[in-house]
């Protein structure tokens, strides 16, 4: 019954498009990929490419989304949104999956018995705190400002603001939502299992929600039709573990040297303006200014 409800709403949904297209006399859009350069998003022809974008703007009076009927703001919403999701898909893998599986000298010969009886000096039991407190939501600050966790402003909010904001037709949206709502209940439960120093029902949640993650990116990346080597693409996370990864895989090391040298650029950059501007110039290529003329700055000094 509930699949039956979900295909007529569907297709009322589309009735109703259809009516509003006409209306405004909307045409079918292409994204090409010469006008947009190497690895542009490419809508696909047909409903999909004529509805893309058209619901949340009609039903929900949404004044961004209704902007979506520009394809230009299609394809600068998804990729914005595709940066955040790369960046966030690092931390998790380089930055939340150590604490939670440490490996190398720091567990040398400490077996889960020991971490037991070790308790809070086992370093995989001292690391749930850590874990916890990235999950933790932040709330309101003393100026009124809303401060959210780290996945709710990276990973969360930008699924939901593909699903939403009228950048996939109904059907994708439709999974996408259903998708990120089951990976954002996951997710959140290695948070509530590291506050009880749960430390294998939080590895367990871990690749759980990971798994659900990496679910998402096929979706999104096959409703897209980008290239594996577009910087769009949302690539899959391994699932092994990060040594090995590491170790046997040129393209998540490389990607890992990019995500060390960010880290380094965030950290000066916060009293330091120009370090983020002069990036490239001080930290070297895998470095990324937030100004073009950074990265070209000896251009400019000549």
């Amino acid at each position: 019954m509930a699949e039956l409800a979900r295909r007529q709403r569907r297709r009322a949904a589309l009735v109703a498009v259809v009516a509003f297209a006409a209306l405004v006399a909307c045409q079918s859009v292409q994204w090409s990929l010469a006008s947009e350069g190497p690895g542009a998003f490419v809508v696909p022809g047909g409903r999909r490419g004529a509805l893309l974008g058209a619901v949340a703007a009609t039903f929900a009076g949404n004044r961004e989304a209704l902007g979506y009927a520009e394809e230009s703001n299609r394809i600068a919403a998804y990729n914005a949104k595709a940066k955040q999701l790369n960046d966030a898909a690092d931390w998790y893998l380089f930055e939340l999956q150590p604490l939670i599986f440490p490996t190398g000298r720091i567990m040398e010969g400490i077996t889960e018995d020991d971490c037991d009886a070790m308790g809070a000096s086992c370093p995989a039991i001292a690391n749930m705190a850590q874990v916890s407190e990235m999950f933790q939501p932040v709330g309101a600050s003393r100026s009124g400002q809303i401060t959210l966790s780290k996945p709710e402003r990276d990973l969360f909010s930008p699924l939901k603001i593909l699903a939403m904001d009228s950048v996939f037709d109904p059907d994708v949206a439709d999974d996408l939502r259903e998708d990120s709502e089951a990976f954002e209940r996951t997710a959140l439960r290695i948070g509530q299992s590291a506050r009880k120093n749960e430390v294998q029902n939080t590895r367990n949640n871990y690749k759980d929600a990971q798994k659900k993650l990496n679910q998402i990116f096929v979706k999104i990346n096959s409703a897209t039709g980008l290239p594996e080597n577009s910087p769009e693409y949302l690539t899959p996370m391994p699932t092994g573990p990060l040594d090995d990864t590491l170790e046997n895989n040129y393209y998540w090391k490389r990607r890992h040297d990019k995500w060390l040298v960010k880290k380094k650029v965030d950290a000066i950059s916060k009293g330091n303006k120009s370090a983020r501007f002069y990036a490239k110039s001080i930290f070297g290529d895998d470095a990324v200014s937030w100004d073009y003329r950074g990265d070209r700055a000896t251009e400019f000094q000549q």
